[in-house]
């Protein structure tokens, strides 16, 4: 969360510059991923910058509880490092080739 609100030691808005897509796993250390998602989607600048959420869990209550947090997608983590690759080439295509994002906001927000 420092890296997304620019804080201590990624104050540097040039070596820590905001993401346009954020990929959150929904079991991290310390804040859980649904305690992070909820901070994004509520702030003003952060809220428009999709985020991808990623478990390893197949339970259709955890893609609704990612989607009703405000997740833009929901990605089950594939076993091996083959297919996580796989994943993570679909996914940059759909976001960074197909997908039609906000246009940034003077200061680098997205719209």
């Amino acid at each position: 969360m420092d890296y997304l609100y620019q804080r201590g030691e990624y104050a540097d808005q040039d070596a820590a510059p905001r993401p346009d897509l954020i990929l959150l796993d929904l079991n991290m250390p310390r804040n859980t991923g649904r305690e992070a998602l909820m901070e994004i989607k509520v702030d003003r600048d952060l809220g428009t910058i999709p985020v991808v959420v990623l478990t390893t869990s197949r339970a259709d209550e955890d893609a609704f509880a990612g989607y009703k947090l405000g997740a833009n997608s929901c990605l089950i983590k594939p076993m091996s490092f083959e297919g996580l690759v796989g994943a993570m080439d679909s996914l940059a295509t759909n976001w960074f080739e197909t997908a039609k994002l906000p246009p940034l906001e003077p200061g680098g927000r997205h719209g």
